[in-house]
């Protein structure tokens, strides 16, 4: 009896097993994709709310919206007048180009109707983080050759709170370019294990059109190849360096450098062209090359830029570090995990602090605190680390599980600026999975058994963890986004595209994707503000003010010559002090002027920026705001002038201001008491 003719149906029943148990694998990881991503539905869809979220989407959507073959695919956020009133571009295109043409591909069927354009491009967004999950997945059941394995590890590692929330984030540095660096990696997986090098740098090429992080996953699998080939090879040093010169690992390097710096040549010849023809500059000496937008936001992310941020500078390693591995702790815990600890948020959910963003605080009752919950996932992260490297010793394919794990550290070095941006935490995905994987890999060798259950488990806390990232958005009040698009649009209405509009530096950042086609100018420029039509403003006047919204709620527009009307005669003052500054009231409105008129540029001569409060008769404050005229301030018949609305006027009885004393806080004047305020109580017995 021939022994091979028993031994190939085995072989055969297994080998069906396992495609049996790897598809059953992936349609439960697309099940559990789905569940969570429907859970959002069509708040978490429409949700503008974090500053980081809500910056990044409005920022990339905007340059996508604009991009078109008339401006030479040039990137900006918004068209402005300089100061010969020519039309001129706030440039902005630090990524390649292949990124943000798909996401244009997404909104181009809905021209006109942004919240149908950020519900395509957040779709796409969701489906792009759906790809690099499975891809993941692919990944590691070859590493493992468990599908049970490979999917519990990508489950938990896709649970974690940065690709929950930032998952459907429109932006080329989320979903789209970490879907890219995954597909890189599986073909570093592929090539290892089957030679396809062809297909390896396809893939590394095509995530270079996209983005730039695939940078990060390149370096170790370098460097750890070149060493293993050093390792395994025989002969003299010379024939080993030979060797290593024909290597294909370095021949990777060489092409994704070369392929890269070409992307970016190719980025800085469209900016140049686009900003230097047809007579529209952007800000600046565009003929030099550290002016082009490109050349900016690179130097800023690499550190070049001293200006940029403290910690990007280079005697900065230690902070750098430590905000890494706290970040790798908490990209290794499931976001349920993080609520079943206490690690809650207050009022609108973000990121960790610093830089404008909201930092989560514990609700009432709970016992977390923003320093015990860094501290936390500082330990927790140092503890993954420690464990990644000791399991690394007993598994496969070390050199490309190292590679995964070491990836988003080695991004954090290459480009230190990202340590300001929470987002750039989605990019240490990698870690977990390896951490995960090898976890997972320990406990099969228990019993085969316990990989179902541990698969079983870990698809439960998949689910879980999304919808209660579900909850935590719906929290926030459902019809934020709808109010603001519906403001927008009447204004689109009234505005038309070319219009000139007047704004402050905020009202013109929360536009720009809303008002695309429109021309803005600054208003601490009196010239500029003579050839505005309209001025946009988040404060409501009356409408003898020249208001042209009257049914908005949040944003409104003005009639630009009514809206400069009622300061012709603004009457004597309410409030004087030195350097030339006055407080007038002017119904219901408190509007400061300074002696001097505005300069160039938003920027302004004696008036220093200062502190306005408005109290009550208790003491309260009703109403403060710090003046800077680089956002706020105007200029009217040769003076600086802003403006305050007083809610509960009828309740205030005195102002006072102040000056901002660096280690001090503000520095108080004497209050005054404001004409025309009513007492409460006296107005009550009326």
């Amino acid at each position: 009896m021939n022994p091979g003719a028993s031994g190939a149906p085995r072989v055969a029943a297994g080998s069906r097993r396992r495609i049996g148990s790897g598809r059953r694998a992936l349609v439960l990881l697309l099940l559990a994709l789905a569940t969570v991503f429907v859970s959002g539905g069509d708040r978490g869809r429409f949700y503008l709310g974090a500053p980081d979220l809500d910056h990044l989407t409005r920022n990339h959507l905007t340059v996508v919206a604009n991009l078109s073959p008339e401006h030479g695919f040039l990137g900006f956020y918004h068209q402005y007048l300089n100061e010969d009133g020519e039309t001129a571009y706030r440039a902005y295109n630090r990524f390649p180009l292949g990124g943000h043409l798909l996401i244009k591909a997404a909104i181009a069927p809905f021209p006109g109707d942004p919240p149908a354009q950020l519900r395509a491009a957040r779709t796409l967004m969701l489906a792009l983080l759906a790809a690099a999950a499975v891809t993941a997945f692919l990944s590691l059941r070859r590493l493992t050759s468990s599908s049970g394995v490979a999917l519990a590890a990508t489950l938990l590692s896709f649970a974690s709170f940065y690709p929950l929330f930032y998952g459907d984030m429109v932006a080329t540095e989320g979903s789209l370019d970490l879907f890219a660096v995954l597909l890189t990696f599986h073909g570093m997986v592929v090539f290892t294990q089957e030679g396809r090098f062809r297909q390896l740098l396809a893939k590394t090429c095509g995530a270079l059109l996209v983005g730039w992080h695939v940078y990060g996953l390149l370096p170790p699998f370098i460097v750890f190849g070149l060493a293993g080939e050093w390792r395994r090879g025989s002969g003299s040093r010379r024939s080993r360096v030979a060797r290593l010169a024909r290597s294909r690992h370095l021949a990777l390097g060489v092409v994704a450098l070369t392929f890269g710096l070409s992307v970016l040549t190719f980025n800085f010849a469209r900016e140049y062209a686009a900003l230097t023809s047809g007579g529209a500059p952007a800000q600046g000496d565009t003929a030099a090359l550290a002016e082009l937008p490109s050349f900016q936001a690179m130097a800023r992310r690499l550190g070049w830029d001293p200006d940029f941020n403290a910690e990007t500078s280079g005697d900065a390693w230690r902070p750098l570090l430590g905000k890494l591995v706290q970040r790798a702790g908490r990209a290794s815990t499931p976001y349920g995990a993080e609520r079943v600890a206490g690690f809650r948020f207050g009022g609108r959910p973000g990121g960790e602090g610093g830089g404008g963003r909201p930092v989560e605080r514990p609700e009432r009752g709970e016992r977390s605190s923003p320093g015990l919950r860094e501290t936390a996932a500082f330990a927790w992260g140092s503890v993954v680390i420690f464990l990644c490297a000791a399991g690394l010793t007993r598994v496969r394919h070390r050199v490309l599980m190292a590679t995964l794990a070491a990836s988003g550290f080695c991004w954090g070095a290459l480009v230190r600026g990202s340590v300001n941006e929470s987002n750039e935490a989605l990019f240490l995905v990698g870690l977990p999975l390896v951490f995960f994987s090898v976890a997972l890999l320990q406990a099969r060798r228990v019993s085969e058994r316990s990989i179902g259950v541990c698969a079983g488990a870990a698809l439960l806390v998949f689910v879980l963890s999304g919808l209660q990232m579900g909850r935590l958005r719906a929290d926030v009040e459902a019809s934020d986004f709808r109010v603001e698009a519906a403001d927008y649009e009447m204004i689109r209405a009234v505005a038309p595209e070319g219009a000139v509009i007047l704004s402050g530096g905020a009202e013109r950042w929360l536009a720009r994707f809303f008002l695309t086609g429109r021309i803005f100018v600054g208003s601490a420029n009196g010239r500029q503000r003579r050839r505005a039509d309209f001025v946009l403003s988040r404060e409501r006047l009356a409408a003898g003010a020249g208001l042209l919204t009257p049914d908005n709620r949040r944003m409104f527009l003005y009639d630009r010559t009514v809206y400069d009307a009622q300061y012709a005669a603004l009457g004597d003052p309410a409030l004087e002090g030195g350097r030339g500054w006055r407080v007038h009231l002017v119904g219901g409105r408190l509007i400061y002027t300074a002696g001097a008129a505005c300069g160039t540029g938003g920027r302004f001569r004696n008036a220093p920026p200062f502190f306005l409060e408005v109290l009550d008769f208790e003491g309260r404050a009703l109403a403060r705001r710090e003046f800077s005229f680089r956002s706020s301030g105007f200029e009217v018949a040769g003076r600086c002038m802003a403006e305050i609305s007083i809610p509960g006027y009828d309740a205030a009885a005195r102002v006072r201001t102040g000056q901002f004393v660096r280690g001090a806080g503000p520095l108080w004047s004497g209050e005054v008491p404001l004409p025309g305020g009513t007492h409460p109580a006296r107005a009550a017995a009326r």
